[in-house]
């Protein structure tokens, strides 16, 4: 393939200026994040006492206990 032809490939994917271009696929589309609210949901509606949304909620506070940890570190710097 000539270098020009590439070039002009390769500049098609640049967007125009001002012009927004984010596209979310996989975990963060807001399809995956709807049915991932829609189903967690549905599992706390049926036995507050299940598995996965105790798994799912030790993520949380892991996540948010990691939060925390680096707050405390970046403070000290």
């Amino acid at each position: 393939m000539p270098g020009a032809e590439w070039l002009e490939l390769l500049c098609k994917h640049i967007p125009d200026r001002h012009e927004h271009l984010v596209r979310y696929v996989g975990w963060y589309s807001t399809r995956a994040r709807g049915e991932r609210a829609k189903a967690l949901t549905a599992l706390k509606a049926q036995d507050p006492l299940t598995q996965p949304v105790a798994s799912l909620e030790s993520v949380g506070d892991f996540a948010n206990r990691a939060k925390a940890t680096w707050a405390r570190l970046i403070g000290k710097v």
